[in-house]
């Protein structure tokens, strides 16, 4: 892919093509570059920016953080976390992956903690959620079938 090098008399034609009501793709065709630079170059030189090329890079404005203040949801989702419970993002692979509430103070959902028992869940999650299928024995058919 190759950059287009716009010159002061390509800008020149694409205003007086642009003023004439002609096709982005017949500009395009017309100058020799692609419909998705004429695109540009006329947003460009609409916006102020001229013939003279790329848009000036100013220094990035920073947001001022907003400095959130607690509420009565925060504590009773604070309250109900038990002791040993962890966030979501900083769950290890050794602590229980049983759900026990949607958002914590973070945001993300709170997981139990304990250690691991089986399968990513401590012994008492474990227990609730895999029950063990047991299974009838099948009876096989001595005489084939009619």
């Amino acid at each position: 892919m190759s950059m287009v090098v716009w010159t002061a008399e390509m800008c020149r034609q694409l205003s007086e093509m642009d003023a004439s009501g002609m096709t982005r793709a017949a500009m395009a065709a017309e100058l020799g570059v692609t419909v998705n630079s004429v695109v540009g170059k006329l947003y460009r030189i609409r916006r102020g920016h001229g013939a003279g090329g790329a848009m000036p890079l100013g220094p990035r404005r920073q947001r001022a953080a907003k400095a959130k203040s607690p509420t009565a949801d925060d504590a009773r989702i604070a309250s109900s976390i038990p002791p040993g419970a962890v966030g979501l993002m900083s769950r290890r692979r050794d602590q229980c992956a049983a759900v026990l509430d949607c958002c914590g103070p973070d945001g993300f959902a709170v997981m139990c903690g304990a250690p691991v028992h089986r399968r990513d869940y401590c012994a008492d999650h474990y227990k609730r959620f895999f029950i063990p299928v047991k299974c009838a024995p099948r009876e096989r058919n001595s005489a084939p079938a009619e």
